[in-house]
């Protein structure tokens, strides 16, 4: 396992992992990670009505955080998990959890965008609990809901 942080080189279009053992990130070491962003290419609308490519290959479990400020001890962490579906065609990196966050930034925000990040990096969508609205009005302010799992 290595711990980094995902960082935007150009936001909406370019990521770069940054290794340090502060990290918030936690990932698979010598796996074939995507270099690029596995999201459409030269969408320079990505916000608006943005269609994700590589969805088939990876799907992140997201169990986030409401509020900023708690009062008391008690404070939970947000947490994400990254899994590679199965691929037949590729069983030595499939069908395996690639990447883990568990962590509690000080702004609920700043949680919101490293989901964002990761999920930008990956091309997949992500799945969270129907009542965390929070988190579903943020993607849908920064019109970026479409990386998020419809829940009907």
């Amino acid at each position: 396992m290595e711990r980094g942080n995902y960082v935007w080189k150009t936001y909406g279009k370019e990521v770069n992992w940054v290794p340090t053992q502060k990290g918030r990130w936690l990932r698979v070491r010598n796996y074939p990670h995507p270099v690029t962003p596995l999201s459409e290419e030269d969408n320079t609308a990505y916000k608006t009505d943005y269609r994700l490519m590589g969805t088939n290959r990876y799907v992140c479990g997201i169990d986030p955080f409401s509020h900023s400020r708690v009062e008391g001890r008690q404070k939970s962490d947000g947490a994400f998990y990254v899994k590679r579906k199965n691929d037949p065609m590729d069983p030595e990196h499939s069908d395996m959890f690639v990447a883990q966050y568990i962590y509690r930034t000080s702004e609920v925000e700043q949680f919101y965008e490293d989901v964002f990040i990761t999920l930008f990096v990956y091309g997949c969508q992500g799945l969270i609990e129907n009542n965390k609205i929070g988190m579903v009005a943020y993607f849908e302010n920064e019109r970026v809901q479409n990386y998020l799992m419809a829940i009907s």
